[in-house]
């Protein structure tokens, strides 16, 4: 069981220890809250694990970024400006190598998939030819 005097102790040599005043004392209160069997190896211990904690948390390592709840307007038009700068990039074609946005060749097996050709209504061929392909 742990007394006045040893708990007074223990805490006078470990309340320096800490980063500020205020992780020791919830470091105490938590250990008095949920620890029964108190003892003064278990309180050291406790007291110890709480503190490389709180020295961990003093050096900065586990701040997590935040992240903007809100942007300006000014932001936003930025990057609008930004994305509407940007330059589309262009699609070559698998079967002649010319560009998307130029015709089809004459060589050009795929001429639906070049621009403007593309939503140009699908050429049947006349009645009685073979579909070559």
């Amino acid at each position: 069981m742990l007394t006045l005097i040893e708990a007074r102790d223990i805490a006078n040599v470990w309340r320096p220890k800490f980063a500020d005043e205020a992780a020791f004392e919830t470091s105490w209160s938590r250990y008095m809250d949920m620890v029964k069997d108190q003892s003064p190896g278990s309180l050291v211990a406790w007291l110890e694990t709480d503190q490389q904690r709180d020295a961990i948390r003093a050096a900065g390592i586990v701040h997590e970024p935040t992240l903007p709840v809100r942007q300006s307007s000014e932001l936003d038009a930025k990057i609008q400006a930004a994305l509407d700068a940007r330059v589309e990039p262009r699609h070559d074609c698998w079967k002649c190598g010319k560009f998307e946005d130029e015709p089809a060749g004459e060589k050009c097996s795929n001429p639906r998939w070049h621009l403007p050709n593309v939503n140009a209504p699908r050429l049947e061929a006349p009645p009685g030819w073979k579909h070559v392909a």
